[in-house]
């Protein structure tokens, strides 16, 4: 089909419409990416799983899809051996994962009755290994756990022990009554990774250390006291050790994603569907779409309205549209602004619905055939850049039509 005969028919503003209603990312590009398919194995595969999911809908709610990050950036940074995800990239890996088993329920919920929706839920691969290695790597806040091995709990407890002496000795200096002239203010902080204290500048001298930084009015020096040093250099490489385990632990969490790459790829693009099947289920139920029969010999629409009138939620008034197999064409009368346009669009969208596998916004058992193409000549197109009128525009396009 001609991507001008789409336009035409303002077929991409219909899927801007339904991607609106998609919960995810994903979901919302499956459904700006579809397209009216000449197949018509294909045409009602995707007609009995929007039907299934429509009827399933009404009993359990849509797909408990959700707003998922999309999984690519994770993958990526995940493929080069030795790779370390960052906390964040794995939560969003394990996100995915526990919104598709979620979603893989619902697909199975009645099997018997929904046979199109438990197949699908096959493209939903499970990924429990992964999930689980990362719900003992992750905390509810996201970050990796104290237990997420023996050896980070260890260095982790370094740190914590190493750090408490360390403030307490240097909370004590500042505190000192003896040092009330010499302090600048009552607590310890952090410059160049060291544990320092604030001293006035006028008594820098009267504290033995290093000095680490100064205050931006140059009032205050913040000093290292000799007697931290040690314990500052000790919290600094107990502060190493804890960094390269976690990353060692990241980096084996890491490795099993990439093993489970393709499942996870796989994965997303089942949940993809699944939500865009809720986003066009839902679209049907609130327009009373209904699905077509088609491989018809006959246009049968019945009671048809246009679908971007009712998004705009205008007036419109149906229209039945009937063409026996014998005849070859369908002529439409009428005064200006009579609804003769709207009339064809309607005619030439539902078919572009019905083939790419949508309901259609007209009565119950409408008929359509399977068309190769759906080429269309509507208004007063000009093709300005060629310098054509609006009757040469025309008459090229009725030429290729023709053709």
């Amino acid at each position: 089909m001609r991507p001008r005969d789409l336009v035409t028919l303002e077929f991409p503003r219909l899927l801007e419409a339904l991607a609106g209603l998609a919960r995810s990312a994903a979901g919302r590009q499956r459904l700006l990416s579809l397209h009216p398919t000449t197949e018509p194995a294909e045409v009602e595969r995707r007609l009995a799983l929007l039907e299934e999911a429509t009827a399933l809908g009404r009993e359990a709610g849509r797909p408990p899809t959700a707003d998922v990050p999309l999984l690519a950036p994770a993958l990526a940074a995940a493929a080069p051996e030795g790779a370390a995800l960052e906390p964040r990239r794995l939560a969003e890996v394990a996100e995915v994962i526990g919104v598709a088993r979620q979603v893989r329920a619902w697909l199975r919920r009645d099997a018997a009755r929904f046979p199109a929706l438990a197949a699908l839920a096959e493209a939903l691969p499970p990924a429990a290994e992964v999930e689980a290695a990362i719900a003992c790597t992750l905390d509810e806040r996201g970050q990796v756990r104290d237990d997420a091995s023996p050896a980070l709990a260890a260095a982790r407890a370094v740190v914590r022990e190493l750090r408490v002496e360390l403030e307490a000795r240097l909370l004590r200096l500042v505190r000192d009554p003896d040092m009330a002239d010499t302090v600048a203010e009552n607590y310890v902080t952090v410059r160049n990774g060291r544990f320092v204290v604030p001293i006035r500048i006028g008594a820098a001298g009267a504290v033995a250390g290093v000095v680490q930084d100064r205050s931006g009015s140059g009032e205050t020096v913040f000093i290292e006291p000799l007697f931290a040093v040690d314990l500052n250099n000790r919290l600094l490489l107990a502060a190493k050790d804890e960094e390269a385990e976690e990353r060692r632990v990241r980096a084996e969490v890491t490795a099993l994603v990439r093993e489970h790459a393709a499942a996870l790829a796989t994965l997303e693009d089942g949940l993809a569907t699944a939500d865009a099947l809720g986003a066009a289920a839902v679209f049907a139920d609130a327009h009373g779409c209904t699905r077509p029969v088609l491989g018809a010999t006959e246009v049968a629409l019945g009671a048809a309205r246009h679908p971007l009138l009712l998004i705009a939620g205008r007036p419109v008034v149906p229209v039945d549209l009937r063409m026996r197999a014998d005849q070859r064409g369908l002529a439409i009368t009428g005064p200006n602004a009579g609804g003769k346009t709207v009339a064809l669009k309607t005619l030439g969208l539902s078919v572009l619905m019905a083939q790419a596998g949508l309901f259609v916004p007209a009565a119950e058992d409408s008929r359509l055939p399977f068309f190769e193409a759906v080429l269309v000549d509507i208004g007063d197109e000009q093709s300005i850049d060629r310098d054509l009128s609006t009757f040469s525009a025309h008459a090229e396009n009725v030429a290729e039509i023709a053709r």
